[in-house]
């Protein structure tokens, strides 16, 4: 239940007066960067935390913070809620058109109508929020812009993905599309969310096939927010269990929101989640370049409170 973040922060040269005669020292100084989202026993956020309350353990060794902020300090509306959504996080919202073996149990102008009413009922501005849609190939319907009202134009011009994917592929082309997807993000400053909206999504003894994406999101900073259309409660036959994907979810510091009346209610309840939160960074003792993976772990002194963020991060060995 963890969410990491890495990125490389700055390659520090020092270059002494006498040319040719002396020698360029250079050192790669990795920091890494873990947002935190912080909730109490009613999964309130919880918004006062310090510095002293938290500890940072890389590979069991206990780190010191170089750092640790609020994501966001928000004037409240009168439900509470913080006002817009947080400049230093982005949304996407991946609308996947693949389906379990009953493609015709929901249409996809359910999901669209429920994205279209989601929009409405959150405060926002389009550059922090970008659409894709999953079909035949993963396709763009708006990117990160200052178009004030171009996302729900987005939904409302939307008719759905041609779909002529074999069924029984359709597993490794959500894959791939994930891992495009992700490759999308690298380059886009910033922490983002993906919710991941479908009708039914793969059973958990498929779930190792989605690690390669996962881990492609991870390098992206992207946290997995999987919001499923179908009870969990379905027989166990179906192609709409959550189990495996809510672990993933998990895995990425994100959260799978599945059980529900209405479709639209779980998504502003996902955009919710961690509109509130924080950010820590620091750098990891005896770090090598080797590309191993790192487990990373927070502990608070705080009782009552649960802490999610991502629970590791690859030591970048510089292969492509």
């Amino acid at each position: 239940m963890t969410r990491a973040r890495n990125v490389l922060l700055a390659t520090i040269i020092w270059l002494l007066p006498a040319a040719g005669q002396n020698p360029v020292f250079q050192a790669e100084i990795r920091i890494v960067e873990i947002a935190v989202v912080a909730k109490d026993s009613a999964d309130a956020p919880v918004t006062d935390l310090t510095a002293d309350d938290i500890h940072v353990f890389d590979n069991g060794a206990e780190q010191k913070m170089l750092s640790f902020d609020k994501l966001w300090d928000a004037p409240k509306a009168a439900d509470g809620l913080p006002i817009g959504l947080p400049p230093k996080r982005r949304w996407v919202i991946l609308l996947d058109g693949l389906r379990g073996p009953s493609p015709g149990v929901i249409r996809n102008n359910y999901i669209q109508q429920a994205v279209s009413e989601m929009l409405k009922r959150i405060p926002q501005t389009a550059d922090t929020i970008a659409i894709f849609a999953l079909g035949d190939e993963l396709r763009m319907l708006h990117d990160f812009s200052p178009l004030k009202f171009g996302l729900r134009g987005a939904m409302d011009g939307y008719e759905g993905e041609p779909i002529h994917v074999p069924a029984d592929n359709w597993l490794l082309w959500r894959v791939k599309g994930l891992v495009d997807l992700a490759y999308y993000l690298k380059d886009i400053p910033g922490e983002k969310n993906l919710l991941w909206v479908s009708t039914g999504f793969p059973p958990p003894a498929d779930m190792q096939q989605v690690m390669r994406a996962i881990r492609e999101l991870a390098a992206a900073r992207v946290s997995l927010y999987p919001v499923c259309l179908i009870s969990p409660l379905a027989p166990v036959g179906a192609y709409n269990r959550v189990d495996g994907v809510r672990e993933l979810a998990e895995l990425t510091g994100g959260r799978a929101y599945y059980s529900g009346d209405s479709l639209a209610d779980l998504l502003v309840a996902a955009m919710n989640d961690s509109r509130e939160g924080y950010s820590l960074s620091y750098a990891p003792n005896n770090y090598q370049k080797d590309g191993s993976v790192h487990e990373v772990k927070l502990r608070t002194d705080r009782k009552g409170v649960e802490l999610r963020y991502r629970s590791a991060y690859s030591a970048d060995s510089g292969a492509k």
